[in-house]
């Protein structure tokens, strides 16, 4: 499998960025973002993954241009879990959504409440908990490699 590095037309300059409480990768074409990437892992049977109130609306608010990657841990059984120095070796267990945004609208409007101090509403820190059921639903990890350079080609173009 070649790496998405080498999928990505040399003429599309891309610089993937962090971003605390955002998403864990922000690819960016000449500087705008284009498209977010949030990665999650889970380690324990009985611990859901979760994302939070800031990663919920991002994803709503890019969601065509927007992905959520859960790796679950809990199916890899290698000596080196805790550091693992090779992405082939746990691929399998990649999942990758790139509907969530679409799945979390009924959650926005609670969420945009929380920051109206002098409303009675939710508070504290509570996140969006995503279904196993759905996470397993989503593409592997060369499938989406796939779908994302066909996406940077495409926003690529469009500045051509």
């Amino acid at each position: 499998m070649k790496s998405l590095a080498e999928l990505i037309p040399d003429k599309i300059t891309t610089r993937i960025i962090s971003e605390q409480d955002g998403q864990d990768l922000i690819i960016c074409i000449d500087d705008k973002p284009v498209y977010f990437i949030e990665v999650k892992s889970k380690w324990l049977e009985s611990t859901p993954i979760r994302i939070s109130r800031n990663q919920t609306i991002r994803a709503f608010e890019e969601k065509n241009r927007y992905a959520l990657c859960s790796i679950d841990m809990t199916k890899y059984k290698g000596q080196d879990r805790e550091e693992v120095q090779s992405i082939d070796v746990i691929k399998e267990f990649m999942y990758f959504n790139t509907d969530i945004g679409e799945r979390v609208e009924h959650l926005i409007s609670i969420y945009q409440e929380t920051n109206q101090p002098d409303k009675f509403r939710l508070d504290g820190d509570y996140r969006t908990h995503i279904p196993l059921k759905y996470i397993e639903k989503g593409s592997g990890l060369e499938d989406f490699e796939n779908l994302l350079v066909e996406y940077l080609k495409k926003e690529h173009s469009k500045k051509s």
